[in-house]
């Protein structure tokens, strides 16, 4: 989770990639071993700065680009966020950290 107040530039998201990155190669050893995964995002300005773009070039990582003309829609927008939040539908959370935990368990 991002942290509140925290703004998403080119040099945060560098980071979660990073991380992701180091989480894969721990967590999926036969898909990093192969490079058999991607990343798909959108056309945020701190996804396609020159900056990610280097860094994925340079970690040879395969990203699949959204349509330049698409709807700002990812799929995650379609299919992942809907069964989130279809068991939380009517639930009130006192603080952030319950949101978070809340919908961690259901992740």
């Amino acid at each position: 989770y991002t942290p509140q107040g925290q703004t998403i530039t080119k040099e945060y998201y560098r980071d979660v990639l990073r991380r992701l990155r180091n989480a894969a190669r721990r967590k999926r050893p036969e898909l990093w071993s192969t490079g058999n995964w991607r990343i798909h995002h959108d056309n945020a300005p701190a996804h396609s700065s020159h900056l990610i773009q280097k860094f994925l070039a340079k970690n040879q990582t395969t990203v699949l680009q959204q349509e330049p003309y698409c709807p700002d829609m990812a799929p995650c927008d379609i299919w992942l966020f809907p069964k989130i939040k279809r068991p939380l539908k009517g639930a009130r959370f006192q603080t952030r950290e319950d949101i978070v935990a809340a919908t961690t368990a259901e992740l």
